[in-house]
């Protein structure tokens, strides 16, 4: 399927109680007579009426609305998050109610995802009413996909350290680590670059 929900009525029900038709000048006692005669089949066509519009406008418009819906949320340049349904809703009456989402990250720029099984979750883990389940699954595509798209790196300098730190990212403050390099180049900025090695 799409991942999207979608909405079919499985029965409607309509009862109109009272059913009255009143018609009124010229030969309307005559027509009012025969109304009388067949109140019982004109209102059972009207209740049959009432009931396939109300299905059709359910079905119709309902499965329109939910077309629309996006099962991708591109995040930025990097990643995208998908959050289809992996399998119908579940419902229990008075007990819950489950979206299972798949909840996975991926490339933007060649779709990969993360070469990682998602866990089974419990249909329900308690007795509320609202739950919300997520397994560490959604965090290690993330971190996977950040990692592969190099975005877990950074540059720190000077600007990232604190002014109130005695240690400055400078060849001064590294003087009794590094001399040489102080002797190269005395109070010189300097950077450290910091990065992953594999997926968190």
């Amino acid at each position: 399927g799409t991942g999207r929900p979608s909405v079919h009525t499985s029965s409607v029900s309509v009862s109109l109680n009272k059913f009255d038709v009143q018609l009124h000048g010229g030969a309307s006692w005559l027509y009012n007579v025969l109304i009388s005669l067949f109140e019982g089949s004109i209102k059972g066509s009207a209740q049959d009426a009432i009931k396939q519009a109300v299905q059709q406008a359910i079905d119709q418009q309902g499965e329109k609305a939910l077309a629309t819906l996006p099962v991708v949320v591109q995040l930025d340049n990097t990643a995208s998050i998908d959050y289809a349904l992996t399998v119908a809703p579940i419902v229990q009456p008075n007990a819950f109610f489950a979206l299972p989402d798949r909840g996975v990250f991926f490339l933007n720029k060649d779709h990969s995802e993360a070469p990682l099984q998602p866990p089974t979750l419990p249909d329900s883990f308690g007795s509320s009413m609202l739950q919300f389940a997520l397994s560490e699954y959604s965090f290690d595509s993330a971190g996977w996909v950040y990692w592969k798209g190099d975005r877990l790196q950074y540059v720190v300098t000077q600007k990232d350290i604190p002014s109130s730190l005695p240690l400055q990212l400078n060849t001064s403050s590294f003087a009794v680590l590094a001399p040489a390099l102080y002797a190269f180049c005395p109070n010189c900025a300097m950077q450290l670059p910091v990065m992953a090695t594999a997926a968190p």
